[in-house]
């Protein structure tokens, strides 16, 4: 699972507390490399999860999504 977020998404700050010290990975987009993982996924909205390769958008759906 992938997290796609930037430092100032106020539903990023909330997700990325919900998962500290989880195996989630979380990507800035706001560094080149961030950036351009982000684009080859095709991420358009912030905050994203990445699971199985199908995106989740919105801090509720990526909240149920994590409890499943």
């Amino acid at each position: 699972m992938t997290l796609y977020t930037t430092p100032n998404c106020g539903p990023c700050k909330i997700l990325k507390n919900l998962l500290k010290g989880s195996s989630v990975k979380e990507v800035d987009v706001t560094t080149e490399a961030g950036l351009k993982e982000a684009n080859e996924h095709k991420v358009r909205t912030l905050p994203t999860l990445v699971v199985d390769g199908k995106q989740v958008t919105g801090i509720l759906n990526i909240k149920k999504a994590l409890t499943l």
